[in-house]
């Protein structure tokens, strides 16, 4: 391996050349980011460091037997990744001597030999390129796979642009490719994720996990294309994790979180970098608390739990909340939703009915309905944004409309609706009253056109998830759906087919010229999306 000088303007004379132990062929070379370390990978799996500024002897690690393809530090310096023939990538802790250590079991999911790997500018993640026409993407927190992209040819060779939104791929078939990053299906959370909320501006968003490790991560969705991770709510020790279930004021400056003695903390968001507790812990609920939902106006706290009530909590002033009344159910609270005027409260029940309550006085709300026809739990409750319909779906798979145009005499509409093939866990309507989303336990979300809401179409059946949907919601503009679940990953669609084609057309770039054309579809008519 040869060195070369590049200081002053001349032609670069030779400064050194260093030798692998026993002459190994080396395949691939990267300084670490200071400078300090160069390593080299090569043949039956040998690793060799050299520290630039000593004179002791290479340091030499072997990676199984099969030769080694390519190598990425992270930023820091701390991590260094080697892909390999095995067809995986091996993670190896580097020390501040520059001395290997054994990171984390090999990353694999490959049926060929990894070509080339890099990490993000911010460390976040790790992508790999492999002969089977496919990159892998990692999240570096957990080292858990977040994303495949599909390539025509082998990847040899990736790169990421300085500020890290875009990944650059080239690939056997003399193609250079690029990315928008992070792709869509990388926005992890702690966990299982059992409520998503937008702020009313829609430039924020909050996901609640469940768990030893249960929290709120907060997102900047400002651009719908690139959702950033800006923080987490961690509750105290004291109070102990959230329990995956949450409620957003609609302005975004207030936050309730549950966990599992069911007791509440009110966080202020005002200053997003610098969440803070307010006001004291609200007890009163019982295990487990389901869900939680603020008033329209931000002053009132309902709280939905399994003892079959709902607690109604004046939080005008988060620093001195104050109970105002107790709804009473036949069965657990499952499902909890505001009219979009605030004097409606619809509650699903495990009693297979929904409750409808007049909440205009929350101090002496008024039992106006209850509504059934289901077989099974009424898990979840909407209504549409013109407040003329009450949505629920049910564990019995079915959904069923209302309208409740005047309130004390609400009336079916239409049959209930079918297709999915498992509890229906959640449901949203679009901004413009136009779209059901509901989000099943059969890892599917499913989508209906219900502008004419006594006579439904369904639309769409989405299915990327990996798990059980757990939360569907749309964004206050209209133009995102996101949904979440057991497989801990906010995923976000543009739903509407023009968004989405429009979408594709922007991140592909340029249409496909005559000659590309005839060499990917050759003999075809020249009909080349996107132009």
């Amino acid at each position: 391996m040869r060195r070369w000088s590049l200081a002053g303007n001349r032609e670069p004379p030779l400064e050194t050349e260093l030798t692998a132990p026993q002459r190994t062929p080396l395949h691939a070379i990267s300084y670490s980011p200071d400078g300090r370390l160069l390593v080299a990978a090569g043949a039956n799996g040998v690793v060799v460091v050299w520290r630039i500024a000593s004179s002791r002897p290479p340091e030499v690690h072997h990676v199984g037997t099969r030769t080694l393809t390519s190598l990425a530090f992270n930023s820091t310096g701390s991590v260094l990744a080697v892909g390999a023939e095995d067809d995986r990538v091996h993670l190896w802790r580097v020390a501040a001597d520059g001395g290997l250590q054994q990171l984390h079991a090999p990353l694999g999911g490959f049926t060929s030999w990894v070509d080339s790997v890099a990490f993000s500018p911010d460390g976040r993640y790790l992508v790999a390129g492999d002969s089977d026409n496919s990159l892998g993407v990692w999240d570096t927190r957990t080292w858990s796979r977040v994303a495949t992209l599909a390539h025509p040819a082998a990847v040899t060779s990736l790169a990421f642009s300085p500020g890290g939104s875009t990944l650059i791929s080239a690939d056997a078939d003399g193609s250079v490719r690029m990315w928008s990053f992070p792709p869509p299906s990388s926005y992890l959370a702690s966990g299982s994720v059992y409520n998503i909320n937008y702020t009313a501006n829609g430039r924020l968003l909050a996901a609640v996990s469940g768990g030893p490790d249960g929290n709120v991560s907060l997102w900047d969705v400002a651009s719908s294309w690139r959702p950033a991770l800006v923080g987490t709510v961690d509750p105290p020790a004291s109070f102990g994790p959230a329990a995956g279930v949450e409620a957003l004021s609609p302005d975004g400056d207030l936050l309730a979180i549950g966990n599992a003695a069911a007791h509440v903390q009110l966080v202020d968001l005002s200053d997003r970098e610098r969440p803070r507790l307010v006001g004291p812990v609200l007890t009163g609920a019982s295990p487990y608390i389901e869900q939680m939902a603020f008033s329209p106006s931000a002053t009132v706290l309902a709280i939905g739990d399994d003892s079959g009530r709902v607690h109604l909590w004046d939080v005008a002033q988060p620093a001195s909340p104050r109970a105002l009344s107790t709804l009473t159910l036949a069965g657990n609270a499952l499902g909890v939703a505001y009219s979009p005027n605030g004097r409606q409260l619809a509650v699903s029940s495990a009693d297979q009915k929904v409750w409808l309550w007049n909440v205009a006085d929350p101090a002496r709300p008024k039992l106006v309905a209850k509504l059934g026809g289901f077989t099974n739990y009424a898990s979840t409750v909407a209504f549409t944004p013109n407040g003329h319909t009450l949505i629920a779906g049910s564990a019995d798979a079915t959904i069923r409309l209302w309208d409740i145009t005047d309130p004390d005499h609400p009336r079916l509409l239409g049959v209930p609706l079918t297709g999915p093939n498992s509890y229906v866990y959640s449901i949203a309507v679009s901004p413009d009253g136009r779209t059901l989303a509901a989000g099943t336990t059969d890892q599917a979300v499913w989508l209906w056109d219900i502008a004419n809401p006594a006579h439904p179409v369904e639309v769409a059946d989405l299915t990327a998830a990996a798990g059980q949907v757990y939360e569907v919601n749309f964004s206050p503009n209209g133009r995102t759906l996101v949904a979440s679940g057991t497989d801990a990953t906010l995923h976000f669609w543009d739903y509407h087919p023009a968004q989405a084609a429009a979408r594709i057309c922007t991140l592909a770039g340029d249409p496909l010229t005559r000659a590309e054309w005839a060499q990917y579809v050759p003999g075809a008519a020249y009909t080349p999306p996107c132009s």
